[in-house]
């Protein structure tokens, strides 16, 4: 398995259901951020 398309895969999810959908609570504009950081760190281990 690539788990490098992976990880961009549930990235692009992630995006996809904060700019499509109302953020709630949990999905801030910080925990994308965080989101962002552990798969930048993923892809580039």
């Amino acid at each position: 398995m690539n788990f490098k398309i992976i990880s961009i895969m549930i990235f692009i999810q992630l995006f996809r259901s904060y700019y499509f959908s109302e953020p709630s609570e949990y999905m801030t504009y910080d925990n994308i951020t965080m989101i962002q950081m552990e798969t930048s760190k993923q892809l580039f281990m």
